[in-house]
């Protein structure tokens, strides 16, 4: 882990994945005509009548969790724990949620971060010339 936000994008800096898919709290990507509201941000929809969640394999998904994690045809980079300095810097930022801070304490994340980054994977990188080209076409953030 970096102890300091080190110059470049975050794809650059942060190669390093778990062997393989192992964090159970799913990631929804929804047809938002397909569902009528969240039930966890992110993790869990509430699906209109005739619709339901599923994973990438169509298995059923019901609610936040899939103990049957998988990263077969589509894959979302986390990076939950990124620097030791960014880490710090959101544990004393409130949840845009709930308002609250998080629960876990210091030695759970530290934890998370060695478990979670057992080799490198650096495939994302090819998507760096393109990532480059659009942040230069949209210019600094003002």
């Amino acid at each position: 882990m970096h102890v300091v936000r080190p110059p470049g994008l975050v794809i650059e800096n942060y190669t390093w994945t778990t062997v393989r898919p192992t964090e159970i709290h799913v990631k929804c990507v929804v047809d938002p005509r397909r569902v009528a509201s969240p039930a966890d941000i992110g993790h869990s929809f509430n699906c209109i009548e005739g619709f339901a969640m599923v994973d990438e394999h169509k298995r059923p998904i019901s609610g936040p969790l899939s103990y049957t994690p998988s990263g077969d045809f589509l894959r979302i980079n986390h990076y939950l724990t990124k620097s030791l300095e960014e880490l710090r810097a959101r544990r004393i930022t409130p949840r845009a949620d709930s308002g609250r801070l998080t629960e876990h304490p210091m030695s759970l994340w530290e934890y998370w971060a060695v478990a979670w980054n057992q080799r490198e994977d650096r495939s994302v990188l090819r998507f760096l010339p393109a990532v480059q080209a659009a942040m230069r076409e949209v210019g600094p953030p003002s």
